[in-house]
């Protein structure tokens, strides 16, 4: 039976996976709602910009082939939520996705409150929190250390309203009130989360394929960008056992099935890891596997065909050196400003790559560098 990828998604993140299934030799479609990075990408045979109702539309229509099966990853929350609630993927056999996607573990997960609950049951440390709806005043006491970080328990179809950002840093209890009064919050939960306090580089995060023999890979979040509360520019290879005991604790928990994302942060004071956030799908530095031939994407495409494919063994000795290139940049000249500078020494030998640049695909490279420099360009004016 013939076979396609069906990405659902267009932005680096995307690139990634469909990077990985060109390099077997899978035909790959990507389907966002807008164009991305990966529109631009020569890894997909094909790219489509489409709401959920043409997304359906299309799925139906290539599904009358017959002789063609269609395994589906989805790369933001939206998408998730899109195939949890669509019927097609309980009633054809032929369209083949997670089944983390397909029960409640998904959501165990991805949702901080109940994330949060789980963390407590299995004695996982999780930041002191409330829980907030916006608009309304607080039903619990606003018992909490300032600052603080406040964040929708739930991110999907709230792009409009996060703008990129993952939440707000609130300095006294009198901003977060006032955060709280705006409309645009208006019966969205919120998380309020006390502030784990420590460097960046205190911040490790893993990535794996839940519910498989894949292995984790493991390394620091050095800088950020935006600095102290942004996404990763440069992570670096780290060999953390914990975090690897985390993980299967939260998989076995919730029998979850997919790719697996975990972030955490050593508080200094109590020497503890503490959950910042686990995400049910790949996350933008995943890339940083493909050097150490840790073959996620292999390893997930396994768990949905009768023919697997042969996986590599992993380079333990080499180094990772994962950088998105100009926002580390910028994060580099933030820091060097407030006088936060710090120089990161990688320990040898090490391999060097990137979010977005690739020689054999520079496309994506130039249009996220365009469209970055705009952005830019426009908060400046």
């Amino acid at each position: 039976m013939n076979r396609k990828v069906i990405i659902l998604g267009l932005s680096a993140t995307a690139k990634y996976v469909a990077k990985e299934c060109y390099d077997v030799g899978i035909y790959c479609v990507g389907i966002d709602r807008a164009k991305g990075a990966g529109y631009y990408s020569k890894y997909f045979s094909e790219k489509h910009i489409l709401e959920e109702s043409g997304c359906r539309a299309f799925l139906k229509d290539a599904l009358r082939n017959s002789a063609i099966q269609l395994l589906v990853c989805p790369t933001t929350d939206e998408w998730i939520e899109f195939i949890a609630e669509e019927s097609l993927f309980r009633d054809e056999d032929r369209l083949v996705t997670s089944q983390g996607y397909l029960d409640e573990s998904h959501r165990t997960l991805g949702d901080k409150k109940e994330l949060q609950m789980l963390c407590e049951k299995l004695d996982i440390a999780y930041p002191k929190s409330v829980i907030c709806v916006g608009t309304e005043q607080p039903n619990v006491e606003l018992d909490l250390t300032f600052p603080v970080f406040c964040k929708p328990t739930n991110r999907s179809g709230l792009s409009h309203i996060m703008k990129g950002s993952k939440g707000w840093v609130i300095q006294n209890r009198k901003d977060l009130l006032a955060l709280l009064a705006q409309k645009d919050l208006a019966g969205i939960e919120l998380i309020v989360q006390e502030i784990i306090t420590g460097p960046e580089s205190n911040i490790k995060v893993l990535a794996t394929v839940a519910g498989t023999e894949a292995p984790s890979w493991v390394g620091a979040k050095v800088r950020q960008f935006p600095p102290d509360f942004g996404s990763g520019s440069l992570v670096v290879k780290e060999d953390i056992p914990v975090l690897s005991q985390i993980a299967q604790q939260l998989i076995q928990a919730t029998a979850y099935q997919g790719f697996f994302a975990l972030e955490v942060k050593l508080c200094p004071i109590r020497n503890r890891f503490y959950i910042i956030e686990v995400n049910p799908r790949p996350s933008l530095w995943f890339s940083a596997t493909t050097h150490s031939r840790t073959d996620l994407v292999k390893h997930w495409l396994n768990t949905l065909i009768e023919r697997p494919y042969t996986t590599s063994s992993v380079d333990t000795q080499t180094t990772i050196v994962w950088q998105y290139a100009y926002k580390d940049l910028a994060a580099r000249l933030l820091a060097r400003r407030k006088g936060k500078s710090q120089k990161w020494a990688y320990s040898r030998p090490f391999k060097k790559t990137y979010a977005v640049w690739d020689w054999r695909d520079p496309l994506p490279f130039m249009y996220d560098l365009w469209t970055g420099l705009s952005k830019f360009i426009k908060r400046s004016i």
